[in-house]
């Protein structure tokens, strides 16, 4: 588990480090999880991103889904749900 504070050092700890799973905010400083997601996707399309957003039942009712995001995760969220959205994006099988 590497936590940072903002899109632009998850981005580069992702570019340095190997990662399973990335799970991001919407709403960071310098880079938005959105954008995060398509960079991880364009380095690395098979590594599965889940974005956490306050605005996540309303992009779920409207079916968006940015770019490079496999899963949205409304916050709140519980440990229950946000087991089965790690369970559901990271081990498909």
């Amino acid at each position: 588990v590497d936590l940072v504070d903002s899109g632009d050092k998850a981005l580069n700890s992702f570019s340095n480090s190997e990662f399973d799973l990335i799970i991001s905010d919407r709403s960071m400083p310098g880079m938005t999880g959105d954008e995060l997601a398509a960079e991880v996707k364009r380095i690395s399309p098979e590594k599965p991103v889940i974005l956490m957003t306050g605005f996540g039942d309303i992009m779920i009712a409207r079916g968006e889904k940015p770019e490079g995001v496999d899963h949205v995760l409304p916050k709140p969220v519980d440990q229950a749900t946000f087991r089965r959205a790690i369970a559901a994006t990271a081990l498909p099988n």
